[in-house]
């Protein structure tokens, strides 16, 4: 007999990083963004992106924190979140979600920069026949 088993579900709706990614280097003391949101990118097969990823290759003790906002607004009330750049960690949030990169207080601040799409229904689907 044949079944479908679908497997348990993400926590994020996006779970598929793109292939392209980019390393993002700070070298110098006061590099940072001001409030924006990311655009979404087309991959070779017409899927589009919907969430940033970034993964942090280096501690920042002071400055460099990502902030997300509720709104294009760099203000105390607008913060949902700061996130401070540790070896490792990963941080996903939507394109549409405004952010910011505080100044850098301390250097070098590296991070590797990509963007996930979400699986076709198909790709999320196995099936396991028995004997």
């Amino acid at each position: 007999s044949a079944a479908t088993k679908s497997p348990p579900p993400s926590r994020l709706p996006a779970t598929v990083p793109m292939a392209q990614m980019r390393f993002l280097h700070y070298k110098y003391v006061g590099g940072g963004l001001p409030p924006h949101v990311d655009l979404s990118r087309t991959d070779l097969e017409g899927r589009r992106s919907t969430h940033t990823f970034i993964l942090y290759l280096a501690n920042c003790d002071v400055g460099g924190e990502t902030v997300l906002l509720s709104r294009m607004a760099d203000t105390e009330g607008a913060v949902l979140a700061e996130v401070k750049p540790r070896r490792g960690r990963l941080l996903c949030f939507p394109h549409i979600c405004p952010h910011l990169a505080r100044p850098t207080l301390e250097v070098p601040k590296i991070l590797l920069r990509g963007e996930l799409f979400q699986p076709t229904t198909a790709a999320t689907t196995t099936t396991a026949t028995t004997a």
